[in-house]
């Protein structure tokens, strides 16, 4: 597999280390504590942040890393857990990452990505900035002042996502986060990087972030102030049961797996 990681992507700010069996790519600027915490996970924390992944915490000269470690969810799960057959699932999310940080997107600065391989498996992290942010549903419980404006200004964030031809394959709640009134996007694990979005995948993409809405009971008005910050206002139907359809599915299967 080539080096997909190439100088001209990166503006020359990330180099690469190999020590042993590991490898990483990290950025100049606090480069031996990013290197340090890949490599060995020296100096971090774990940091309970929900979902499948394994988070850790490490300090940098000003603020904190985060290392997030690749886990895979469903059904994989239960027999790879953490292997993958080649280092593209890393790679992939570092790159937009870097891509969308080079066009002032919204998102964590990324710091690093390694990944260690044993035998023909691999398995990898990524480092990215600590964000002084809350999630979406907790700013919602805040009442904060002007919540209404930010709010908007996530259907806005999204569709710029979608115009710079990136689609988020876990747009939800926990993802999306607001510090003061600035809303970031994180965690583009399995994102896609597109020439152009169409319309069917911007509204799906939508749909998705409407479902985990629903699923934490968040008043439909919610949903209704992003979709009309992104230029939406109305979802062709059939698209709309199809999508409500698919979250029940998904729902009984994961019910299925979590209880055997």
């Amino acid at each position: 597999m080539g080096d997909l990681l190439s100088r001209d992507e990166l503006d020359n700010s990330y180099y690469r280390v190999q020590s042993g069996t590991k490898t990483v790519y990290v950025c100049g600027e606090d480069s031996a504590a990013i290197q340090d915490a890949l490599l060995s996970g020296s100096n971090c924390v774990p940091v309970d942040a929900g979902g499948r992944g394994a988070v850790f915490r490490f300090p940098l000269t000003s603020g904190y890393g985060i290392i997030r470690k690749y886990r895979r969810g469903g059904l994989m799960q239960s027999f790879l857990r953490d292997r993958y057959s080649n280092t593209r699932r890393f790679v992939v999310e570092f790159r937009i990452l870097s891509y969308l940080r080079k066009r002032d997107f919204p998102v964590p600065e990324p710091l690093g990505v390694g990944w260690e391989q044993q035998g023909k498996w691999f398995r990898g992290a990524i480092a990215t900035r600590e964000l002084e942010a809350t999630d979406l549903l907790d700013f919602l419980a805040s009442s904060s002042p002007g919540a209404e404006s930010v709010v908007h200004n996530i259907g806005a964030v999204i569709r710029r996502m979608h115009d710079l031809g990136v689609v988020h394959a876990d747009l939800q709640t926990r993802n999306i986060l607001i510090s003061g009134r600035e809303v970031f996007l994180i965690d583009f694990d399995k994102a896609e990087l597109c020439k152009e979005v169409s319309q069917r995948r911007r509204l799906q993409n939508l749909l998705r972030l409407r479902r985990s809405l629903e699923k934490h009971l968040v008043p439909s008005k919610v949903f209704a102030a992003i979709s009309a910050g992104y230029g939406v206002t109305r979802f062709p139907i059939w698209l709309d049961v199809i999508y409500r359809i698919r979250g029940r599915v998904s729902d009984l299967v994961r019910g299925v797996f979590t209880t055997a």
